[in-house]
């Protein structure tokens, strides 16, 4: 038993000491892994041993899980004649991916089948095989013919244009003579003395002639470079062979697109100066001259920095622009208030784009002449300031109307009150008291609209306080305060579910409920004019809103009159029994506080049987 511990040890140890990584599955757990295997995993092994593969199958990646699932569970098994080799990648615990050689089989451990493993990381393999895949891609997408020749003047390697330009197939010219390809006379007048050359450790640059089947001549730069093994000898060299054939016919393209572009600057509606990068004027166009007054002779040659129509003051900001514009960095447009040759003002919006003629970089200056645009936005500030001037002409106007006729309906209704106090000492017919009641009447109504003019002159002038306020409390002071919603006979009922709700609003929100009361009120034919007030939470798009239903038995609102209701000059009732602006002016308030005011009859189909208001605040957050 001892001899057979002692051997089994043994072989632990040499596993142990293996220069490959092994492992071990027996009942779908890890029974044994070496210290290599777990360097190759990161895991420690306590964190192994005893558990189940299937714990780390997630370490596997996806693309391979499947198929080394199925190897671990075949040889588990005791299967023959199954996959022994095969390759895989894995994430080690801190994350890293590795390729892993596998070879596994099944054997015979302690009397039960398991699967042995043995792992060999591969990841440096791979990703060599990777940058040379990369190379490979490189030389077959370039536009170069490429081609590798060793020291008996054979084709090792060549590129696709390579064979396509000779019209041949791959197989015909790797392990061929250059001869063969080149023919004789290219070879042995020419081609052999540069490979020699090269072969020696040279780079070697020249231009030949060849005729191409189905091209024809083309004339081509050739460049030798000699490449080293690891023992520093030249075992082969690379030449590049680039088709330049078609240089005269781009040089000749290149003056076409220069008078091309030279047209399109002559014929453009902007201003173009095109300066170099000493900031020296080589050329400008027809309408620069049309614009400015100077001539082609006058500025080519001449520094831009040194012209007169520039102001003084913006010199060194044009400078520094200049500088940044060479750098390539990105700079903000700027307008620019200029004086012509004769010494009129223009107003230009200068755009700066480097181009490149040829080996030179020209910076091209387009300029917009924005001077009409800035004379109509003179006119345009000084039409606002007029405007202005007249809205506050019209506001102070306003404020003394309102006040001085507040002073004359005082006035009035003082003189009216001791009227009645000298009248009280005597009788009176019915008929004058009921013109004195009259004249009472009209002088509250006229207060009332002074009143909700100047309400309305600061909700649309001035920044209305916001702050969090009690709707229930607000309409039960109103209701207590104010006597004609105290009359007898008038039932104002406020039907809330729940007494802790608060609005988003301001000072002017009791006027506005106040009015939608009275307007309940005053426009009834019933015997019991009422109103009930609903109050409830809603939601819209997100927005937690607190709504208020004023619904009343009033005399409703013809449909006719509907598109109007809400507009400073209309009145809500018949022979002008209205509010004057009031509905206008509730509208303004709700609005301000970000809310939303709309009616609807009570009964759909039949509007004369009262009227629903309906409100929208916003909660409380």
């Amino acid at each position: 038993m001892k001899k057979s511990s002692d051997i089994r040890e043994r072989i632990i140890g040499l596993l142990d000491s293996a220069p490959i990584g092994i492992q071990i599955i027996q009942d779908n757990k890890f029974i044994y892994m070496n210290e290599l295997s777990l360097n190759y995993s990161g895991y420690m092994r306590k964190e192994v041993i005893g558990k189940s593969y299937k714990r780390f199958l997630k370490s596997v990646h996806p693309a391979d899980r499947s198929f080394v699932a199925k190897q671990i569970e075949t040889k588990q098994r005791g299967k023959k004649n199954q996959f022994i080799y095969y390759q895989f990648r894995f994430f080690t615990k801190t994350g890293e991916m590795k390729w892993l050689n596998n070879y596994s089989t099944t054997i015979q451990f302690e009397g039960k089948p398991a699967d042995l493993i043995m792992l060999t990381d591969i990841t440096l393999e791979k990703k060599k095989d990777e940058v040379l895949k990369y190379y490979e891609m490189a030389i077959e997408c370039s536009n170069d013919l490429i081609a590798g020749i060793n020291r008996k003047y054979e084709y090792v390697f060549v590129n696709k244009i390579f064979l396509d330009y000779n019209q041949l197939e791959r197989e015909n010219v790797i392990g061929h003579h250059v001869r063969k390809i080149l023919g004789d006379q290219l070879f042995e007048n020419k081609i052999k003395a540069y490979i020699d050359r090269c072969f020696k450790g040279e780079t070697v640059s020249f231009e030949i002639n060849k005729v191409y089947p189905g091209i024809g001549k083309r004339n081509l730069l050739v460049n030798h470079y000699p490449v080293k093994d690891e023992m520093e000898n030249f075992i082969f060299m690379v030449a590049t062979i680039r088709d330049i054939t078609s240089g005269k016919e781009t040089k000749q393209k290149l003056e076409n697109i220069q008078r091309e572009f030279q047209h399109l600057i002559e014929s453009s509606p902007y201003s173009i100066m095109l300066i170099n990068q000493e900031a020296k004027i080589v050329n400008i166009n027809k309408k620069f001259t049309e614009v400015f007054g100077f001539t082609k002779n006058e500025l080519i040659g001449n520094n831009l920095f040194s012209l007169s129509i520039l102001p003084s003051d913006k010199i060194d900001l044009l400078k520094e622009r200049f500088l940044r514009h060479l750098k390539g960095k990105l700079v903000k447009p700027i307008q620019l208030k200029v004086t012509n040759k004769i010494g009129k003002i223009v107003h230009i919006d200068p755009r700066v784009s480097i181009i490149h003629t040829g080996d030179e970089k020209l910076i091209q200056i387009s300029i917009k002449d924005i001077t009409e645009k800035k004379q109509a936005e003179q006119a345009l500030m000084e039409s606002k300031e007029k405007f202005r001037n007249a809205y506050k002409n019209s506001e102070f106007y306003k404020d003394l109307l309102a006040h001085d006729m507040a002073n004359i309906i005082n006035n009035i209704k003082m003189s009216i009150e001791l009227a009645e106090i000298k009248i009280n000492k005597i009788s009176i017919s019915k008929e004058i008291q009921e013109l004195l009641d009259l004249i009472n009447s009209q002088l509250k109504r006229g207060i009332s609209l002074i009143t909700n003019i100047r309400k309305m002159s600061r909700i649309e002038s001035e920044t209305i306080e916001i702050k969090e306020i009690n709707p229930l409390l607000l309409l039960r002071n109103i209701i207590n305060k104010n006597s004609i919603l105290n009359q007898k006979g008038i039932s104002i009922n406020i039907d809330a579910l729940d007494e802790d709700l608060y609005v988003m609003a301001g000072p002017f929100l009791a006027d506005a409920f106040e009015n939608i009361l009275i307007n309940g009120i005053q426009h009834n034919n019933s015997e019991h004019p009422s109103v009930r007030v609903k109050i409830y939470k809603v939601e819209d798009q997100g927005d937690q809103l607190i709504r208020f239903d004023f619904i009343d038995n009033g005399v409703g609102i013809p449909k006719e009159m509907r598109e109007k209701i809400f507009s400073r000059n209309h009145k809500i009732g018949y022979n002008s029994r209205g509010m004057g602006i009031g509905l206008s002016l509730v509208k303004k308030i709700i609005e301000a506080y970000n809310g939303n005011i709309w009616f609807e009859p009570r009964e759909k189909g039949t509007p004369s049987k009262g009227s629903i208001f309906s409100i929208v605040l916003p909660a409380k957050e």
